[in-house]
């Protein structure tokens, strides 16, 4: 299973904004456009080498939902 702690200082450092927490929200909290998250979600994906489904992907609002996502793939067979 990948490491919260490395799945955090991941999405800091693609942001640059290193007080990101998982109860923030991209596009509320923290100004991440529809783009911005996609890019951000396939960083994510490369780094710990994951494919997500969209229809998952869609329902990311934030950074917690998208670790839930990377927890949950290993574990569902899903991963590349």
């Amino acid at each position: 299973m990948p490491d919260q702690g490395e799945f955090l200082e991941l999405i800091r450092m693609q942001l640059g904004n290193p007080a990101i927490r998982l109860q923030d929200r991209f596009i509320a909290d923290l100004g991440v456009e529809s783009f911005d998250q996609l890019r951000l979600s396939a960083a994510v994906e490369n780094h710990f080498k994951l494919t997500f489904p969209e229809e998952e992907l869609s329902r990311v609002r934030t950074v917690g939902d998208l670790w839930k996502l990377v927890a949950a793939v290993p574990s569902l067979g899903r991963g590349v």
